[in-house]
């Protein structure tokens, strides 16, 4: 991508980029040899890019007692004062693109005199009770070919990028 000041040469850039989406059915494996399936292919990338975990933790770490003490209450009444949501709000990128929810920050937006208080209530009572919802840890991972690797077949060629939920991400963006 270093040379695509040319019109010439940035017309040749999504021909590049595909012929890396090419060869990405055909990945070398751990045993040198060559995956011949797309369930093959995904199997490498995720081992590779995401090893297993040897002492697996609760995916949902939660606790029974709630933060209820005063100090607590308006701490979390603090972070998610309505001035302050409307502020964070108004520096959202509008172009991220969505998590598995399909919800973008451009829809937050434009109904957000609508939602603005049922999300308050729902991240009070996430920080409260130190919970976040399940469809918002999952993520879309999409593969992106790294830029000047020699070998499209090794799967270190490549990154994974996850797409959460843009809601968890305003959560995030407001504490």
């Amino acid at each position: 991508c270093s040379n695509i000041s040319h019109s010439k040469n940035l017309a040749k850039l999504p021909k590049k980029k595909s012929q890396h989406w090419e060869q990405l059915n055909v990945l070398r494996k751990a045993d040198g040899s060559y995956t011949e399936e797309s369930s093959d292919t995904l199997e490498v990338l995720a081992a590779e890019h995401f090893p297993t975990d040897t002492q697996p933790g609760p995916l949902n770490p939660r606790t029974d007692e709630p933060f209820e003490s005063s100090e607590d209450q308006n701490t979390i009444y603090e972070i998610f004062h309505s001035t302050r949501m409307d502020r964070v709000l108004k520096s959202l990128p509008l172009n991220k693109a969505p998590g598995m929810d399909n919800i973008r920050n451009k829809m937050v937006i434009a109904a957000w005199d609508l939602i603005k208080h049922p999300l308050q209530h729902i991240y009070k009572q996430c920080m409260t009770y130190t919970y976040c919802p399940v469809s918002w840890k999952t993520c879309k991972g999409i593969i992106i070919p790294k830029d000047g690797k020699d070998d499209y077949s090794n799967p270190r060629a490549f990154r994974i990028i996850s797409l959460t939920s843009n809601l968890q991400k305003l959560m995030e963006r407001i504490i």
